[in-house]
């Protein structure tokens, strides 16, 4: 159970997106890219509310 104060307040903006008929997707987004040195990486984002 998440009980810290930011995800309280991601659960009530969550939900008041949902009561207002937005449709709410939550998950993670890949990121690849290439640094300065040329060498390549790959990142996970986290995405809470699109």
């Amino acid at each position: 159970r998440q009980i810290e104060e930011t995800h309280l307040m991601e659960n009530i903006i969550y939900n008041e997106l949902r009561s207002r008929g937005y449709t709410v997707d939550v998950g993670v987004v890949e990121k690849r890219g290439t640094d300065e040195t040329g060498k390549e990486y790959k990142k996970q984002l986290e995405i809470d509310f699109v």
